[in-house]
């Protein structure tokens, strides 16, 4: 059956109590036993919804959104959406059985699907830091990579970090050790190479062992 009056409520429980209510009162007007709640999935909107009808004992179900689209023109040949029209579609769509049951996990299997999603959103997170810090470089220390090939080596962090950040404030010695000479550091081969040397003998005092 068709409504021209729409129903609103809102997403808490008091709202979904008053949708609850609204179908079996629809329901027992018209002598049915058993209601399918039609939606068009959108994000997560549906979810606290979703759990609510299972949780009433109904099974809620998804028509794809691009059917919704394409099927909104059939009435009235106009491809505009509105409140009304587009439960109108769905309804219609629920009736010709051209939906999914959505599975909507339960006990420890939702918390494990909030973790994996969790996990993801971490993974996600974690590339775009890692992009902007190498966008960084790209811009302020441009010669970085070309001596050390991963911006995480620690020799590079050694050499890129003010004293005061690592060593300054502990008080204990540095020690650098190498296999150049020590006219190889003052005259470093390019401008990557002498921006690190550079910070080397600003930090250290050099010392020459003789075997």
């Amino acid at each position: 059956m068709f409504r021209r009056k729409t129903l609103e409520f809102s997403n808490t429980e008091a709202g979904f109590q008053t949708f609850k209510a609204w179908m079996e009162d629809i329901a027992a007007k018209h002598g049915k036993t058993a209601v399918i709640p039609g939606m068009e999935p959108t994000g997560h909107y549906w979810f606290a919804l979703g759990k609510f009808l299972q949780d009433s004992g109904m099974r809620p179900v998804h028509v794809n959104p691009h059917h919704v689209k394409k099927s909104k023109e059939l009435d009235d040949n106009n491809p505009n959406k509105n409140d009304r029209k587009d439960p109108k579609t769905i309804a219609a769509l629920v009736n010709e059985g051209r939906f999914s049951y959505p599975y909507i996990p339960t006990g420890i299997y939702a918390e494990i699907r909030s973790l994996s999603n969790l996990r993801f959103q971490t993974q996600e997170e974690l590339t775009r830091i890692k992009n902007r810090i190498a966008r960084w470089f790209a811009i302020y220390f441009p010669e970085y990579k070309d001596v050390y090939g991963d911006y995480k080596a620690v020799s590079g962090k050694d050499g890129a970090e003010e004293p005061a950040e690592r060593h300054g404030c502990s008080k204990k010695p540095l020690i650098v050790t190498t296999n150049l000479k020590l006219e190889e550091i003052k005259n470093p081969p390019d401008l990557a190479h002498a921006r690190i040397y550079d910070r080397i003998l600003e930090r250290c005092a050099p010392v020459l062992f003789f075997w």
